[in-house]
């Protein structure tokens, strides 16, 4: 990890960096998941201007969205054990995992298997609940990744891009982060 990156982690409130040098790839990720929310949260005003281009905003957003997606969306069962075990990935869960924060990657889990609006997905005969975690993997595999055409892509980012609603992605960041214990994003009142 290079001066640039711990000066910043120092410089915003990470208290354990003895723990940075150990998870030190983790840590690189989540420093630049930080400079592109920062980024993102001040491109908010170009939205809807018609002087500006958009197209930086959405270069973020889907930045952002990959690389949380790759951070969050990670959890391998040990069926046998009947629990999630630690795999060599780079995301929240392994980060918690690792260093004995059980309890956060309980809460962690709960908030990413929680309603995302009102949705209500249908598998066959059942109905499922629409989760944050869900709603996270569609939009980055069936939006960013595949470009497959899914109108329920626009309504889950309709909330996400939006900062007035309460699945807005910096929002879910910083529920995220505040989960695991690290300096939440600030965020603008718009």
């Amino acid at each position: 990890m290079n001066k640039e990156m711990l000066t910043y982690f120092k410089e915003n409130g990470f208290q354990e960096l003895e723990i940075i040098s150990e998870n030190n790839i983790f840590f690189r990720n989540l420093y630049f998941l930080y400079f592109k929310a920062n980024k993102f949260k001040e491109m908010r005003s170009f939205v809807g201007d018609p002087e500006s281009s958009q197209q930086e905003f959405y270069v973020y957003f889907d930045s952002i969205l990959v690389q949380f997606r790759a951070m969050i969306l990670d959890r391998v069962l040990d069926k046998g054990k009947k629990q999630y075990i630690y795999t060599e990935r780079y995301s929240f869960q392994n980060y918690l995992i690792r260093n004995n924060k059980e309890v956060q990657f309980k809460q962690l889990e709960k908030f990413l298997d929680s309603q995302f609006l009102e949705k209500i997905e249908k598998k066959g005969d059942t109905e499922e609940i629409f989760t944050i975690r869900k709603a996270i993997k569609r939009i980055t595999d069936k939006y960013i990744c595949h470009f497959e055409k899914d109108t329920e892509n626009y309504y889950i980012e309709d909330h996400l891009v939006n900062p007035y609603s309460e699945f807005y992605i910096l929002k879910i960041i910083n529920i995220v982060l505040e989960i695991c214990g690290f300096p939440q994003i600030e965020l603008k009142n718009d």
